[in-house]
């Protein structure tokens, strides 16, 4: 990871230069083992809990067309068993009897695994860990009990907005991008025509052999341990990940856009759940989050033009107009080969009878940045205060949490 700011300190590691904040005192290596799996390292002698996380470069996108939701599924059988510690939710059980915690969350291309656990734990939490991406068991008893945690967390997402939202606009996506796929996983869908757990576990086996792959992973581990010792311990638990034969990242770049410009502009009335007056504009753009606008950051310098409270604002603008109570500007998605901007507004009633004069306002807005941002000299003190602001927050940040520090970085 590289960032930039004016007082910032410099770490030489076999991979560059890692450069950190003047305010933090950890120490950072990053390395790449054997097998391809790359590993930020961060020692922190006075942390009161130890973090790992494993990031892999594929997510729902991957999903096979017949089995929507296997990535997810995967993801939950993980933490079940493997081969090294056979013995159902035994890790689970460890973290427990340890002060510790886990999760996962499975997302368009990317699946992060992560723990945290009391510092002296942290090689015995490793070593069980590293298992989930060695020799996990699939067992098929408990293929079919995770089957139905998975569709209770759909049911339970029914009758959430933000879910109903997004599976609204993917639903009406082209299929000839993964964007349109239903994620999380259902009964009838990982189960269609009434199939077996023996073939859902036939399917989930192969799946994860084509799927997950050493040089996919991103490992990072921070600990109170020395970075020689987190090292030894990345390097002896992770080494024994499988680097397959053609498994690569997923590449979705020359497929249709999920939305072509023919298509647009659509509009949704959406009757939600609890009550909720809002209106929610996006836009369909080209991936912006690929290293190639790492150092620009469009998504963000949009958000914050658009997104800004300060008197002439958009929202000052609406909120003097008695139509909105807030306003929210930025990526809604974003992955390496498109992006969906949007702009949320909190409307009042008054706001929701008046929605096509917010639209209309919205795009002022718009308008008013676009001219802003063709004057080269505004453009240039748009983009220095942007930067200032970038400084400062990196210069001065808080210190976060192990759990927090280790999923910002592994990714």
């Amino acid at each position: 990871m590289l960032m930039l700011a004016g007082a910032a300190q410099s770490v030489v590691t076999a991979q560059g230069p890692i450069v950190k904040s003047p305010s933090d005192n950890r120490d950072y290596r990053a390395i790449t083992l054997d097998n391809g799996l790359k590993a930020m390292l961060i020692s922190d002698p006075t942390a009161v809990a130890a973090s790992a996380a494993v990031d892999v470069h594929v997510g729902a996108f991957h999903d096979p067309e017949d089995r929507p939701g296997l990535a997810h599924f995967c993801e939950h059988m993980l933490f079940l068993s493997t081969q090294k510690y056979p013995v159902e939710n035994e890790y689970f059980k460890f973290l427990s009897q340890h002060g510790g915690h886990a999760n996962a969350y499975t997302a368009s291309t990317h699946t992060n695994f992560f723990f945290e656990i009391q510092p002296d734990q942290l090689e015995r939490t490793l070593d069980r860990f590293a298992q989930f991406f060695i020799a996990p068991s699939f067992s098929e008893d408990a293929v079919d009990r995770e089957l139905h945690a998975v569709a209770s967390e759909h049911s339970k997402n029914l009758q959430n907005d933000a879910w109903r939202k997004r599976q609204l606009l993917k639903s009406f996506a082209n299929p000839a991008h993964p964007y349109h796929k239903f994620s999380t996983g259902s009964v009838e869908t990982l189960l269609p025509d009434n199939s077996s757990a023996k073939v859902l576990r036939e399917r989930l086996v192969a799946w994860y052999n084509q799927s997950y792959s050493a040089p996919l992973m991103a490992l990072t581990i921070s600990g109170k341990q020395n970075l020689s010792t987190l090292e030894e311990w990345a390097v002896s638990k992770f080494s024994a990940v499988p680097r397959r034969a053609n498994v690569t990242v997923p590449d979705y770049s020359q497929l249709p856009r999920p939305y072509a410009d023919h298509e647009l502009p659509r509009a949704y009335d959406f009757k939600p759940v609890k009550q909720e007056q809002s209106l929610t504009l996006q836009w369909p753009l080209q991936g912006l989050v690929s290293k190639d606008h790492l150092a620009e950051k469009p998504l963000k310098a949009l958000g914050f033009l658009l997104g800004g409270e300060a008197k002439g604002s958009l929202l000052a603008l609406l909120i003097e107009k008695g139509w909105a109570e807030g306003l929210v500007a930025g990526a809604g998605d974003a992955e390496d080969d498109y992006s969906i901007f949007e702009v949320r507004v909190a409307c009042t009633p008054l706001g929701m009878e008046k929605w096509d004069h917010v639209v209309s306002h919205v795009f002022g807005a718009i308008r008013a940045m676009k001219k802003g941002l063709g004057n080269a000299a505004e453009a240039a003190r748009i983009g220095a205060m942007l930067q200032h602001v970038d400084e400062l927050n990196f210069d001065y940040k808080e210190n976060p949490n192990p759990i927090t520090l280790t999923l910002t970085l592994t990714p």
